[in-house]
């Protein structure tokens, strides 16, 4: 089939179509915010409630923070940690940090990429409960990851904010594409992301424009 004839079915989301000159420009642009101190928001966050016991039959409720980062998002969040610790960088150093990041963001440009943490129990002895994760591609078939959380728990203490999320917290990672063909297309307008807690799964939709 030529190019001309492609469907929108058969091309990846515009989302995951970048160059490296856009990365540049978002790490730029977050540089700045970053070396001002200022706010930024940074991909979209969903979470959901984990309940768990410890050996006393005690239970709490914990939260399953989940963080999907396209890859302008990706170029965002290395830019505005760059620009924090900016202060005394030669421009030949700021450089080569940036290329170096956006070099990994554009060789990990075939990934869906979610950061994952879990809250911190009050009890260390509670049971955490198995959690599964998967998406559904364009005919709503089952996606399964190929980079897995680790410890949900990011050791042992609890990850603040949005840019301490994006860059500590775990790596969940799904392919893009199934062979030559993308998982997410031009057509869809949003992943749902598949957690399965203790054998009941949930849904969160996160947007693809």
């Amino acid at each position: 089939m030529s190019a001309t004839n492609l469907s929108t079915d058969d091309v990846v989301n515009p989302a995951f179509v970048v160059t490296a000159d856009q990365l540049r420009q978002a790490f730029d642009d977050a540089e700045l915010r970053g070396e001002k101190k200022q706010a930024i928001s940074i991909g979209e966050l969903k979470s959901v409630g984990i309940s768990v016991q410890n050996q006393l039959g005690k239970t709490e409720t914990l939260k399953l923070s989940i963080l999907f980062l396209k890859p302008l998002e990706q170029a965002r969040v290395k830019g505005y940690l760059f620009g924090t610790h900016a202060l005394g960088k030669s421009g030949s150093d700021r450089k080569a940090i940036e290329d170096g990041d956006i070099a990994t963001i554009v060789s990990n440009s075939k990934r869906v990429a979610f950061r994952v943490s879990l809250q911190s129990p009050r009890d260390e002895d509670s049971a955490i409960p198995p959690i599964a994760f998967s998406f559904t591609d364009k005919n709503g078939v089952r996606v399964s990851p190929i980079i897995r959380p680790g410890s949900l728990v990011a050791a042992g203490k609890d990850l603040i904010g949005i840019v301490g999320l994006a860059e500590e917290g775990e790596q969940l990672a799904f392919p893009l594409f199934a062979g030559t063909a993308p998982n997410l297309t031009a057509t869809m307008q949003k992943v749902s992301l598949i957690v399965e807690i203790n054998g009941k799964e949930q849904s969160l939709d996160y947007t693809l424009e």
